[in-house]
């Protein structure tokens, strides 16, 4: 019989604590109320995770702050993001070169001999050109996110900075990166949740805090990533208390 793991804090679930009518667990270690979906898709046991630390992931220690850190370097999805990306941006050029050459003729003058928009027998009106620049708005947004995707493929990370009074995510490359606050010491809630949109008819992963505000990050992560920070972040914010925080911390201060 398959052993059942708690999404919270990754310890183990019998099926005594499972309320198949109502759908949900009570993990009898945090005392979570889970629902049986996110049960039955926990990674493993805490002990577990906390030991095999995933390639280029690492806990550290800057002063008095903890960095829990994930790589989102993964070569299969930049491949893959890459190639779709030069796709998409490839179509949606041929038209924005047709919608700036709209704008020369109308607003300058005759287009220069060297300039790489298709041959037109006759120019595009104006107003047929302001239009077609404001259609080409959203798959111009499309494209640039597709981009940034694939940077992120290629050398992106995330990096989760815990103080006494105050936590940042912070997500991107290097000093190009975005950060969103929330308070470590009203966390009331860390689990691996869904995203709102789909990928292959399925909804991504993503790591929930629930504290002053609700943060949701990591979709990008590989799914061993993505587990290994949830437990590690868990016993950071959630069990205080924990033997395993102490291990945690030790190993960091050794890194630094």
């Amino acid at each position: 019989m398959n052993q059942n793991y708690c999404p919270a804090c990754g310890e183990p679930i019998s099926a005594e604590q499972m309320n198949l009518a109502e759908g949900v667990a009570l993990c009898p270690s945090c005392g979570q109320l889970s629902r049986l979906a996110d049960v039955l898709n926990a990674a493993g046991p805490a002990a577990e995770l906390l030991e095999q630390t995933p390639p280029g992931c690492r806990v550290s220690m800057w002063g008095q702050e903890i960095r829990v850190l994930a790589p989102l370097r993964s070569g299969g999805a930049l491949i893959g993001t890459l190639f779709f990306a030069l796709f998409w941006n490839g179509i949606v050029s041929v038209f924005l070169l047709i919608a700036l050459a709209g704008l020369y003729t109308n607003l300058v003058g005759p287009l220069p001999v060297w300039f790489p928009a298709p041959k037109m027998d006759h120019p595009m009106p104006l107003g047929m050109t302001l239009f077609l620049c404001v259609f080409l708005l959203p798959f111009i947004a499309i494209g640039a996110s597709l981009l940034a995707t694939a940077l992120l493929y290629a050398a992106g990370k995330i990096e989760v900075r815990i103080g006494h009074q105050e936590a940042v995510v912070r997500t991107g490359i290097a000093f190009l990166a975005w950060s969103r606050r929330f308070d470590p010491t009203q966390v009331r809630r860390l689990e691996v949740g869904t995203t709102s949109w789909e990928t292959n008819g399925r909804p991504g992963r993503t790591v929930v805090v629930e504290a002053d505000r609700q943060l949701k990050f990591g979709s990008l992560l590989t799914d061993q990533r993505r587990e290994w920070m949830r437990a590690i972040l868990h016993v950071l914010l959630v069990q205080p208390g924990a033997r395993q925080r102490d291990e945690i911390l030790a190993r960091a201060r050794q890194a630094f």
